[in-house]
């Protein structure tokens, strides 16, 4: 039987998670509902565990069970997908990193410095403001949580499993492109942030109907040069990295150092009263992921990243060779 060719099986992938995920998150959001009925039944609020998760699901909205629903579909047919595709080890091309963590500390400092002082310049021009409400010890704590959680996931999702798949079927820079513009809409497909349903009106279409609404924003002009091109430029980045080290350690820690610097500005700051959001566009959006500056940035970072790889691959021609 001939292996799938991997552009037709990412695609496939994509409209099966789709599918699945519009049809679980309305039974997921349900099961949440009974989830926090239970605790409070059963008076375990101020448990550590079950009180906690509790609280953290009463405070999410539909939006928010739709996104797990549509990772938990994606997670789910990653296995099928792969055996379909006859995926094996080899296919991967990963090789054992001798400067793994080099790569991992590297990245990281690389990519949450920049866009960190990318928001201190934010925070100085007055468009953020510190949050005095703000735990600074438990936002960092979430914050590098979140950051190599998120960077674990996706980098072995994108820049090895799907990876390996395109490599199959393509030459690696064909493939980094096509990957990264897949990794841009993976993550456009997140429902409009005006959006709220309420908890009473959450039937068993409504799934279907936030797909409809995500599919709606592509229309819109501002929002894919806006958002997409940094995404699309963020895939580059992580692609070109992993393929030219062989491994996914530098990609694992700029991921994370990205997320980490997201989390914890927006964590630790806040817009002003009175300050127009929409002010400062198209260079500085509502987050350092929106607007033209952090696309600078980004590139910038990448630039300074191919200057890592020459030096690596240098120091690693001069390291005693392994028995």
């Amino acid at each position: 039987m001939p292996r799938p060719h991997g552009v037709v099986l990412l695609f496939t992938f994509l409209v099966a998670a789709l599918l699945t995920g519009a049809v679980l998150a309305p039974w997921l959001f349900r099961a949440g509902e009974w989830f926090v009925s239970m605790v409070h039944t059963f008076h375990h609020e101020k448990s550590p565990v079950l009180g906690w998760f509790a609280e953290k699901l009463e405070k999410s909205d539909f939006s928010k069970f739709f996104n797990r629903s549509m990772l938990i579909s994606a997670v789910f047919w990653l296995w099928p997908f792969s055996r379909w595709a006859g995926m094996t080890k080899a296919d991967l091309g990963l090789e054992r990193n001798r400067l793994r963590w080099q790569d991992l500390l590297i990245g990281f400092m690389l990519a949450s410095s920049l866009l960190l002082v990318m928001g201190a310049v934010y925070f100085s021009f007055g468009r953020f403001a510190a949050n005095p409400k703000a735990d600074a010890l438990s936002v960092l704590g979430m914050a590098l949580f979140a950051a190599f959680c998120v960077a674990l996931m996706e980098e072995w999702f994108f820049r090895a499993a799907l990876f390996g798949l395109l490599l199959r079927a393509m030459k690696p820079m064909p493939a980094i492109l096509f990957l990264s513009a897949f990794f841009s809409i993976i993550h456009l497909l997140q429902p409009p942030d005006e959006i709220v349903v309420a908890d009473n009106a959450v039937e068993a279409g409504t799934g279907f109907w936030m797909v409809g609404q995500i599919f709606s924003k592509f229309g819109n002009a501002n929002f894919l040069i806006a958002q997409g091109a940094t995404l699309f430029a963020v895939g580059l980045i992580l692609g070109w990295a992993r393929w030219r080290t062989k491994s996914l350690w530098l990609s694992i820690g700029m991921h994370a150092g990205w997320v980490f610097g997201i989390k914890l500005f927006a964590g630790l700051t806040r817009t002003p009263k009175g300050v127009n959001k929409q002010a400062y566009l198209p260079w500085i959006g509502e987050d350092l992921r929106i607007g033209a500056t952090p696309l600078i940035v980004l590139l910038f970072t990448g630039l300074i990243m191919l200057g890592w790889l020459i030096l690596r691959e240098f120091g690693l021609r001069h390291l005693p060779k392994e028995k």
